[in-house]
């Protein structure tokens, strides 16, 4: 009875497991960008592996944030849970989004939920509806606090990525 009952949980698990994993990370061909591009649900994962790595991992390397922002930052992030809408393809989420994870692992706090959708040229996140978001430009970093928005960095900062951070998570 044990080893049927273990059998069915490995086997719903397995199930589960795969069937998530095809709903993030899903690589595509883009006519318009003429590149390879993750479309819909993303992860880290999916930005750190080729053929995005190279500028992530590179961007990520060579920012380096304000350890004062970040200290003041720190308590007043709490709470905070941020959706990315960005596009592989797109010169600003390239060059912002590994120095946002850059931020997040300076500060040393887990942001739950943090939500990645990436989009083609036409701005459409695949199978991902993005109505209600008032999509404008790429990238754009939603902040919101008890499901209410505080802010956004649409494109590119104002200041620095983790100036602008600091004012709307302040809120």
């Amino acid at each position: 009875m044990k080893k049927s009952f273990f059998s069915i949980v490995l086997l719903f698990y397995c199930i589960c497991s795969f069937s998530q994993t095809d709903e993030y990370n899903q690589n595509i061909m883009d006519t318009k960008a003429d590149q390879e591009i993750l479309i819909g649900y993303c992860t880290r994962d999916g930005l750190v592996s080729s053929p995005f790595s190279s500028y992530f991992k590179a961007g990520y390397a060579k920012y380096k944030p304000d350890p004062a922002i970040l200290k003041e930052m720190r308590p007043k992030i709490n709470g905070v849970t941020i959706t990315i809408i960005m596009g592989t393809w797109c010169s600003d989420s390239q060059e912002q989004v590994p120095r946002f994870f850059r931020i997040l692992d300076s500060l040393r706090v887990y942001i739950e939920p943090l939500t990645i959708i990436c989009v083609n040229k036409d701005k459409q996140g695949g199978t991902v509806s993005l109505e209600g978001l008032n999509l404008e430009k790429v990238p754009t970093f939603i902040f919101y606090r008890d499901k209410k928005e505080l802010g956004r960095i649409i494109e590119s900062p104002t200041g620095t990525l983790e100036k602008d951070m600091l004012a709307i998570v302040s809120k």
